[in-house]
Order: structure tokens, then sequence, then C-alpha cells
């Protein structure tokens, strides 16, 4: 047993006993495992002093408790007038107090256990807390443990987290170390919720300080404010880092108390009042720019805040009050949530905060397409592409140094000075950050390597080496010993970001100063900075401001200037030098002002001559980046350099139809200077392309972006580009996985190489586990294989403009096999889109009735039923109403107001022309009813048009009447239907409508067979390939994906005697289909018919909880309930099956079906009758996302709430339907389909193995597997 487990158990076995008897203290001592406990109870008993008996003997250096809490003690030491028993650290050096209190003390003749209440130690606790930079003070007797913060006690003199030894092991068992456990018990948040609580708190603070009037606009107020919560997080920071005084904040708000007591006495005269509450923000905000910039000059500690303030007496009152809530200086600041010093700044990283500000921002802006990207993202992309050159450089210089080959070591030093690196749309600045740390350890493990060649701990070679060249001594002054001065350096020689959004680069730049603090608080603590100024590097230099997308990129603009870049270079490098001293900067800003201006009207001649408005498209902020970041561009003598060596980031993500909402201007700026703007693109594609030609010759890119590019139209000139550079190195598809938490979208990593690769990495995420650990093994194929990553290398030769689809060395010769004498649909098809009218509500109804001439229909245009002629009148699908197979029924209908015409063999739809529709009155009514509207379309075109009835697209109207087979665009899984009648019209449009097929005559291919290859597995395979994924498993069913599948048009024989067996097999599936649908029709006729009540599933399944035992079986719907998931968690879509009395419930995440239920009724009808009751709740409108929505919403009809009765209705519907079972037709159709599958396997050639690798990857069930293979023989 350890030594912690014994004291644990001492500790309960003493702390039993309320007094100890001496006469008995040794055979209790027998039963002690621990020596500490009885040398602790020996020396009580020898009269020695309580706390320190405690700190003697278990807090004593190298102690049990000290090593398992990861810390390390100190002597006791004097704070002001008292002492303190223990003072520990953390990692970072901070303080934490630990005062003991007796656990016995002796009593004549027995030890007597003492209770340990904190109340009886307030002032001392307090006294700890406010004269000594201690986070945290812990008062305890070893059983009992109180923990106080300064972050918690402002508000209320009450530990933060109370707990006894035992307990307190456990839990730092659950967190892993001391620190950690006390910061969130602090806070009593986890981390993981900690960015959410956050953000709302800063939006409580942003509008808190809103209430304050100041003489600006909104958009300048709003800034002020940001600034101040920006200047009052840094200054947080600082503290929690140990980094300036202990506490600053509220010791300098108290310094000024004065001033508030004034205010207050004389609260009956506010003017008065008033005064002293301005003297005091005045004073308190004086003393923070005052403090601060001397030492960390930034921005952030010059502003005017004060100047802009309305000066009248409530608004200072407000100003006030308001910043003490904002600041946690409340004492009732409890109900209104955390105040800024109360969050420990330690924790919220760039992320949390971050996150955020973005979000904030975002939502000012009301901006869409602005999503954070999570921690694993940021830092894979970081790593992948930056950190693998640093490692490689670095290697190299330690293994120089380290041989004692100083002249190469410097050589790749200076390397890595050049390196560059740039954010096009950096927001809060998270992927710089990753960008700086994996920077400094580069370096850092350099400054270490250097350190052991010169303190001897290489071998005497290099030692050797090292006295001959002396060469260390040059490496010295490549990297300053001043760490602060090393650290700017870094940032200044390295990071660069631009933004179009202001206030995010500034929470960038303060998220970059934080993070040189976070790095090495030491280097920056106030009390070792002496005269030193301005320690925190300058950024404006590298930190712009514009839009990334206007401006020059060729350097060649600059060509004139080279006598000027020479002179900003040697400024640059003395700026360098000294990043402390910003007079270089001065003159720097000088001379880019002066390119600036001439830049400025040069670009505006460029976008006059392409018809754009220059002076709009000015205000958004032009970027000449071989001006703005001439270090990047050209070389110190004035020749070009190339451009940034790392581009990172995640670029916005906004639809082109949404901007031209906003700017139209901008947009045809788009479409005339970016070769990738193509169609309905989104504002990243034209970021890819401006980072791809910003970047040096083998600089890489790497971003996180919407993967529709890939397939999608719009992507075509992307496609194109990356085809021709050979620029792409490595993809990671997400698939359906959503990255963006909140957000819909699909994403991939994208790494491009300004060099000509032979072939890049393709990786397929089919289950993310958001970890950078998961996406690091993309680059060893049998990891990636154990982490749900499929891994493909693709030649370059195989990618071009066309869609790319990217398979596995078995995939493509599954796809050879299949198109090798097929014929594409498009070339034996006609595919045609459904109906646009422009004007749905108007011209669709909901069926209601149908009568002998007219139907009753419900328009949602005007909210009213109306009987209208049947012969205008056409049966309407929606896509979703497309089932696979058939098409049950339909509840909408179309006006059509057209003639089909046959001409010479030709059909062309006409216009009925007034006359001819005043021969349906009712119908003409309506339509005049809702004139208005109709003339109204396309701006009000057809006002005064006879053809004001008619639809605007006017495409495809002669082929609905014809057969054709039918598919809903957004599906699953292939949802194809035959139409034999030409009965179906359909709506086109997004991805809600459908499409319509029909085969051309010169192929002789009938509807029934070019249904069943289509509805195939094999053939959704490829689909599934070729087309766009969405959320849920979802694919598009679009023309221009289902135009590309390959139809085998039988020729030998065999072929078309599998082609006749595949006809025969689909004609049987779909009568058992129809069947089916008949048999739900008679069960909802009588349902409604016999039963007298219905019950929900939930309510059958707690009758069955409260009859076990107790009713007979036999009088019970149930007689076993199994849940196999829990009632939350969303799944996809539903399905269920009968097994004899069994009821299985299904549920889809993604592309797999999983059993999440089994419901055994008390007889096989029971069970089918369920199914059916399900089935009716599964196709209706209702929303069912979850097993707790399925069993609430399932309304099973019940006849006088007994089984027996109930049986009746499933009898009278066999009877009717002519069937011993009811669910036997779905049950032959689901076998025939596996038979069908097994035959179109066999007609295109495949074996069994490849037939089973489509079914896995289609995530079929092992079942279903075993029933197409048992037909399918090599």
């Amino acid at each position: 047993m350890d030594e912690i487990e014994a004291l644990r158990n001492d500790l309960e076995r003493v702390v039993n006993e309320k007094s100890i008897p001496l006469s008995s203290l040794e055979e209790l001592k027998e039963e002690l495992e621990s020596e500490d406990m009885k040398e602790y109870l020996d020396a009580i008993v020898n009269r020695a002093k309580p706390e320190e008996s405690l700190r003697q003997n278990f807090f004593y250096k190298n102690a049990p408790i000290l090593r398992v809490l990861g810390l390390r003690g100190a002597p006791e030491v004097n704070i002001g007038p008292g002492f303190i028993d223990l003072i520990v650290r953390d990692s970072l050096g901070r303080k934490i107090l630990i005062e003991f209190k007796r656990l016995f003390e002796l009593r004549k003749d027995k030890l007597v256990r003492n209770e340990l209440d904190y109340k009886d130690h307030e002032d001392q606790i307090k006294k700890y807390i406010f004269s000594e930079a201690a986070r945290f003070v812990v008062l305890t007797n070893l059983y009992e443990w109180h923990f106080f913060s300064s972050k918690t006690i402002i508000k209320k003199f009450k530990p933060f987290y109370s707990v006894n030894f035992d307990d307190l092991m456990s839990d730092l068992e659950k967190y892993g170390d001391f620190y950690s456990l006390l910061e969130r018990k602090e806070h009593l948040i986890e981390r993981k919720e900690l960015d959410a609580k956050f953000f709302e708190s800063l939006k409580e603070w942003i509008k808190l300080l809103s209430e304050i009037e100041f003489r600006a606009d909104e958009r300048e107020k709003n800034r002020l404010i940001l600034h101040l919560l920006n200047k009052l997080i840094f200054i947080q920071t600082l503290d929690d880092y140990g980094v300036i005084e202990f506490n600053w904040l509220y010791k300098t708000w108290e310094q000024y108390s004065r001033y508030i007591a004034l205010a207050e006495a004389h609260k009956d005269n506010p003017k008065v009042a008033g005064r002293h509450y301005k003297a005091f923000l005045q004073k308190f905000l004086s003393e923070i720019n005052d403090f601060f910039y001397p030492l960390y000059d930034t921005e952030l500690f010059r502003d005017d805040l004060i100047e802009r303030v309305k000066d009248e007496p409530e608004n200072w009152k407000t100003f006030y009050e308001r910043l003490a809530v904002v600041l946690g200086f409340k004492e009732w600041q409890k109900a209104l949530g955390l105040g800024l010093t109360q969050y420990d700044y330690s924790q919220i990283d760039e992320d949390i905060l971050g996150k955020a500000y973005e979000t904030y921002l975002a939502e000012q802006r009301k901006e869409k397409g602005i999503y954070y990207t999570p921690k694993y993202i940021t830092q894979f992309i970081v790593e992948e592409t930056l950190k693998k050159r640093l490692d490689e450089l670095k290697d190299e210089v330690v293994e120089a140094i380290k041989s004692g080959n100083f002249e190469k070591a410097e050589e790749r030093i200076r390397e890595l000075f050049d390196i560059r690196i740039i954010d096009l749309a950096s927001g809060s600045g998270s992927f710089l950050i990753k960008a700086l740390r994996v920077l400094w350890e580069a370096y850092r493990d350099i400054i270490d390597s250097i350190d052991e060649v010169e303190s001897g701990k290489v071998k005497a070679s290099s030692i050797e080496a090292f006295l001959k060249k002396s060469t260390p001594k040059r490496l010295r002054k490549l990297l300053p010993k001043d760490e602060r001065i090393l650290m700017s350096q870094i940032v200044l020689r390295h990071i660069f970001a631009n933004d179009l959004d202001a206030n995010a680069l500034e929470v960038a730049k303060m998220n970059i100063w934080r993070e040189l603090i976070r790095l090495n608080p030491k280097a920056f603590h106030w009390a070792k900075l002496g005269d030193n100024e301005h320690v925190l590097p300058n950024l404006s230099l590298n930190f712009r401001t514009g839009d990334s997308l206007l401006g020059f990129d060729d350097p060649e603009v600059m060509r004139e200037f080279k006598e000027e870049i020479k002179e900003l270079w040697k400024l640059w490098e003395e700026f360098l030098k000294n990043p402390e001293e910003l007079t270089p900067l001065e003159r720097i800003g000088e001379i880019k002002a002066e390119i600036r201006k001439v830049l400025d009207e040069r670009y505006k001649q460029v976008l006059k001559e392409r018809g754009l408005d220059a002076e709009k498209l000015a205000e958004r902020g032009f970027i000449h980046y071989p001006l703005e970041f001439f270090m990047v561009f050209f070389n110190p003598d004035g020749s070009v350099r190339g451009g940034f060596d790392f581009i990172i980031g995640n670029p916005p993500y906004v639809r082109i139809q949404n901007l031209k909402k906003e700017s139209k201007e901008y947009v045809d700026f788009l479409n005339k200077f970016y070769e990738t703007a193509h169609k309905n693109y989104d504002l990243a594609i034209p970021f890819i392309e401006r980072g791809y030609r910003l970047l040096k010759d083998e600089g890489e890119l790497g971003f996180i972006v919407t993967k529709k590019w890939m397939k999608a139209d719009y992507g075509e000139k992307l496609r194109e580009l990356l085809a021709r550079e050979k620029a792409v190195r490595l993809i990671i598809d997400f698939g359906d996985n959503q990255v963006f938490k909140g957000a819909t979208t699909y994403t991939m990593i994208l790494i491009l190489e300004k060099a000509k690769r032979e072939r890049f990495k393709y990786a397929y995420v089919k289950e993310l586990k958001e970890s950078v650990e998961q996406l690091k093994v993309v680059h060893d194929a049998e990891k990636a294989r154990r982490e749900r990553i499929q891994v493909v290398e693709v030649p370059m030769e195989e990618i071009s403009k066309d869609v790319w689809v990217i398979l596995t060395e078995e995939e493509k010769a599954i796809v050879g096999k299949i198109y090798k004498g097929s014929k594409r649909l498009e070339e034996i098809a006609d595919i045609f889109v459904g109906l646009q009218t422009s004007a749905d509500p108007v011209y669709i109804f909901e069926l209601k009735e149908e009568l002998d001439q007219y139907y009753r229909v419900y328009s949602k245009a005007t909210n009213k039923e109306y009987l209208l002629e049947k012969d205008l009148l056409k049966p309407l699908l929606k896509g979703e109403e497309i089932k696979r197979w058939i098409v049950p029924n339909y509840k909408y209908l179309l006006l059509f107001p057209y003639k089909i015409l046959k001409e010479e063999g030709m059909r062309k739809a006409e216009l009925l022309s007034e006359n001819e529709l005043k021969k349906y009155p009712k119908i003409w009514e309506y339509l005049n009813e809702n004139k208005e509207r109709l003339e109204n379309r396309e701006r009000g075109k057809l006002k005064g048009s006879p053809r004001w009835y008619g639809y605007i697209y006017e495409k495809n109207h002669d082929k609905f009447e014809l057969p054709k087979i039918l598919t809903g665009i957004l599906a699953n899984k292939a949802k194809f239907a035959p139409d034999y009648e030409g009965k179906f019209y359909f709506v086109g449009g997004g991805n809600a409508g459908g499409y319509g097929i029909i085969p051309k005559k010169e192929y002789d291919i009938s509807l029934t067979y070019l249904t069943a290859l289509l509805n195939s597995s094999l053939l959704d395979w490829r689909l599934k390939q070729l087309s766009t994924e969405f959320e849920g498993g979802f694919y598009s069913y679009a023309k221009r994906f289902i135009e590309k599948l390959p139809i085998k048009l039988p020729q030998t024989p065999e072929e078309k005697e599998l082609a006749e067996e595949i006809e025969t097999v689909t004609e049987e599936i779909i009568e058992l289909l129809k069947k089916h649908y008949e048999i739900k029709s008679l069960w909802q006729k009588w349902s409604e018919k016999l039963s007298d009540k219905k019950l929900t599933l939930r309510a059958l399944i707690d009758q069955w909880k409260r009859g076990i035992g107790i009713i007979p079986p036999e009088n019970l719907f149930l007689t076993n309930v199994e849940f196999k998931s829990d009632e939350e968690t969303e799944f996809d879509e539903f399905d269920a099956v009968v097994e004899g009395k069994t009821l299985k419930i299904l549920g889809r995440e993604v592309d797999t079906f999983y059993t999440i239920a089994e419901i055994e009724a008390s007889s096989e009808e029971i069970a089918e009758h369920l199914y059916f009751s399900l089935l009716n709740l599964l196709e209706s409108r209702r929303k069912v996302k979850t097993l707790g929505d399925l069993l609430s919403k399932t309304e099973v009809p019940v006849i006088r709430n007994s089984p027996k009765e109930t049986v009746r209705i499933v009898n009278a519907v066999k009877s009717s339907a002519n069937v011993k079972h009811l669910t036997s037709s779905i049950k032959m159709a689901k076998e025939n389909e596996a038979y069908l599958d097994a035959l179109v396997f066999k007609l295109y050639g495949l074996t069994r193995e490849e037939a089973r690798l489509v079914l896995k990857t289609l995530k079929a069930s092992e079942n279903y597997i075993a029933s197409v293979l048992k037909y399918l023989k090599d």
C-alpha cells in the first residue's frame, strides 16, 4: 500500500474518534499504517505546538502529500504582522499559502479532536489574500480543507471549495494536478464550458458599458468600449501570470476610493456627486495609462476615452457603476455573473478569448460565414506546414552545432530568420498564436544546443572545433541573450496579419502580446524592466487592416521604388536590432505613406479601366502587399524575394449571392480580377487563389475551407488552377463530420505547395475525434485506418477542371469495370428539371378533397379554400414525396395553364389564351384574385402583359405527361421511381425539387430496367463518389451527378438474360410495395373506424412497467422493452422491422442504421400494429429527431385499452387485403432488393469481394451483405 493510501485510511480512522484516551493510544497506533500519522500523534502527546506538528509531520520536504500535490514547500515566512505556516508554488512560481489549524490537542489524559470553522479565521485569511501576491489561501487541519481565492473573496467571504482529505485525493486523481483542480473548483466550470461562459460575460460587459453615453457614433462607441475591455483584460492577464503587482486593478481601484466616498456623501446633489465620480474615473484610468504605457507601450495605453465621455453628472455615475460591475468589484456581483477580474486569464487562451470576440464582432456586423476555427484544426495546420519546416531547420542547426560545423549552423539560422507567415483573415489571431509557439520552441531548442556546446556537454572534437573557430560568439549575436528582445524579434521577423475588421485585428495584437507573456512571464515582470520602455513589440508594420483581396500583389509595381525599398530594409533591420527603440518606425511610416499614395492612385486607375467604382471599393481598404510587407517581397538590396513562406487561416465562407446583396460592386470586382470567380462561388475561392499567388516558390498554404468546390460547378476554375499548377500537397476531407459547431458546413483542410508536385495525399475522415493526434496520422496509412481515416495517394494527372473523385486502387478497378461497355446516363436519356413557377404559393395547392368535376384545394397565397375545375390541376410532387420504386400518394396539385400540342411528331407547351381559360370560370376567377401578385413578378415586368398568368420559366413543360423516371434531388440513398403513365408533375429548383429521366427512343431501354440500375447499390455507390455530400448522410442526386452514371446496355445473351431477370424482380418489388401501401391505407381506415382512443408508445411502455407482476401478460400490449440508446441522441432517420413478436426500432447516424430499441409485443398482431403506428408517424411531417420524440409522438390506435380487442383492427386489415401478415410484403420487397443487387453486380462483372467492398462502403448491414452474396457466385 502506498504512503498516501495509508494516510487516507489512517486519517479516516482517527477522525472517527472525537477523543483518544492516552491509555488506548498505543493500541490505536498499532492499527495505523502511516509512520507520519503515528509520529504526529506522539508529537501532540509530547506537547508540541499542534500547527507546527502538522507541518513537520506531513508537509516536510518531499513529504508524500507535497509530492502527490506536485508542489514544493518553503519555510514559514513573515506576512505583514503575522506568519504563514507554509508557502508552496505552482509551475509559474505563483504562491499558494497554507495556514494550518490543529486537528487534535492534548487535554489532560486524552487527545481531543478540533472542528475547523473557517468563519473564525476571516480576518487572518483576508490579510493573507490582500497583503501577499497569492492566488489561493488554504486553511486546513489535514482532514478538513477550505480553499479561498483572490478572485472570489471580493464578492463574499466564503471558501470556493471545501473538502475532506479523502475526497481531495479523489478529485486530484480526476484533474491531474493541484493547481488545475483549484482553478476548476474556483470557477465551478469545466474548461470545455469556459468559452461559452466567457462569451456570455463579454456580451454582458459590452452591454453594460454601452449604457454610458459617449460623444461618438455607434461604430466609434463600440470601438472605444472594446478598446477599454482589451486594456483591462490585458492588465488582468499580466496579473494572472504574476508579471505585475498582485491584484493591481483592485488595489488601484481602492486607492482612489475616497472620491467615491465623497460622491456618495453628496448623492443628494447629483452635480457635485458627478464631479467626484468623474475625478475617480480620471484618476483610475489615467493611472492605468501612466503606469503601463512606459512599460508595455502598446496602442492599448494610448487613448482619449475620458475625453470622449459625455460630461454629464448622471453619465459619470453610470460609468462608475457599470465599470465596477464589469470589473467584478460589486458586493452584489453574483447575480450579475462573473466580473472581468474573476476570470483566470492563464486559463483563457487565445481560442477562448478569440472565439468570444470573433463571435461578438460577427454578430455586430450581422455577418454569416464567420466561424471560429477549433483548436485542433489550427494546431494541425500550423504543425503540418510551418512546424515541419522549422523542425527540419532546427534539426540541421542543432546537428551542425553539435558537430562543430558552425558555418552551416549560421547559414541555417539565417534561413530560419527568413521565414515569413501570414493569415489573410486573421480575426483574433488564433492561427498566428500557434505559429508563434512553434517558432519559440524552435528558437529555444537552438539556444539550448548552443548552451550545451558552451557548457562542454558535447564530445571533445566539437569542443575543439568550437575553440578553434570561436563561431558560437557569432551565433550568440544572431540570438540575443535578452529573451525579451529575442521574443519581440521572433514576432516582428516572422508573424504577419491582415483583416478587414480593425477591431478583430486589435484583439489579435492583444493575443500576441498575451502569448509572449504566457511563454515567458519572468522576462516581462514589471519589477525587472528597469528603465526599459516599449518592451512589447510594436505590431503596426506587421498587422494591417484592409481587404485582403483588393490591392496589388505583384512586386513589379514597386520597380521604380528600389532605393526606397533599400532604405525601408535598412530601417527595418535597425528596428529589429532594438525593437524597444521606435524611431525607425516613424521614418518607415513616412516612406510607405508616400509610396502608398502613388499605388492607391494607380490601382484606382486599373479599377476604373475595368469599369468599376474605384472610390467605393477604396473604402474597403487596399492592401498593396509588396509595399505593406516589403520585408516579405524584397531582399535588403531591393531585389525580389518572392512572397510568403506560409499562408495559414480560415478564409471567410460567404456565398456570392449574399455578397451581391451587400455590394454588387465588390462582386463585379472579384469576377473581373480573379480567375477562380466562377458561377455561384463562395468568398473562400478567391482567397485560395490570392493566397497561392502570394506564396514564394516552395511556399505552402494551409486553409480550412468548405469542400463543395471539389465537385460543384462553381469550383471548376479553382480545380483547373490547382491541377495546372500541380499545387495540392494534402487534402483532409471531413465528409459530413461537422467541424464548426452550430453551423452546417462541409469542410476540408487544403494544403498547397507552390511547386510542381507529382502526387498528393487525400485523407477521408470517416469518424472525427476532434484531436490533433488523429489528424497527424494521415502520413501513415495503417495508423490512419485505425483512426477511421482512409488515405489515398493521388497522381496529379488524375485531377483536372472536372469533378475531383478520389478513389483507392480497388475502387478504381471497380469503376473501370462498370464503365467498360456502358453508356453514361446523359447519352441514353433526356434528364430534365422540375417546374419553377416563380409564384408557388399561387400555383401550388394542398389537395383537400376530390369531387366529380372539382378538387377542393387550399391556397397558401390567399390562405383560403377553393373548388377548382379538375382539368387544369395536375398531381404535383415535391422531392421528399418521391419514394424509392414507387410514389404511394400525392398531396399537392399544380395549376397548369398550358396545353400540350403535337406538331410533326414534336411536342410543345403553349399558354392558354384568356378565352380558353374563361372556360374554367373558377380557375379564371382565382387567377384574377392573384393578378396583382402575378404581375409584380420579375420587378413588375408582367404588368399589362397578356401572359401575366403564365410561368416565368417555361422549360420542359411538354415532358411531364410522358412516361419517365422520377428522382428527388436530396436523399440518403437512391430513390428513383418509374411514372409509367406520365401522371406526375414535380417542382424544381434548389435541393427540394426533382428531376425526370426519359430514355431516348434509339436505345430501346425500358423504364423498369433503367430504374433498377439507378436504384442498385452499385450505381448508388458510384453516385456517392461523384456527388456533393450534405449533413446527415444525404447526397445530391442533381443532374450534373446522375448524368455521369454508367448504364449497361445488354449485348451478350447472358447479359440479356440478366436484364430480363432484373426487370422481372423489379416489377415484383414494385407490386410488393404497392401492396404494402395498400395495407397501410387499409390499416389507417380500420384504425379510424374501430379504435376508440389513441395511446402513445411511451404510454404503452409505462403501462407495461406498472403492470409487471400485477397484470396478466395477455392483458398487456407489451411483454418486454429494451433500449439500446438514450432518449436524447439525435438520429438522421428512423426505420423499423418486425421479427415475430418483436418490433425493432432502427436509428440512422450518417449512413448506418443501428438498433436503438427492441419492443416485445404480446402477439405478432400487436407487433405489426405497433409497426404501422410508428410508420404512420415517420411518414407524417412531424419532427422526430430522437428516440424520446418517437416514443412520445407515435400514437397507437386501441380498442377499450385491450390488446385482445385491438387485434380486431389487424384482423380486419388482413381480411380486406387478403394477407396472412401485414408486414410480409415489405419484407419480401427488401429480400428481392438483395437479389436485385446481386443481379446488377453480376451484370457489371463484379466479383464477390468487389461486391462486398461496395456494400461495406455504403455501410450496408452484415445481414444484407450476406443476403446479397448468397445470390452471387464467382
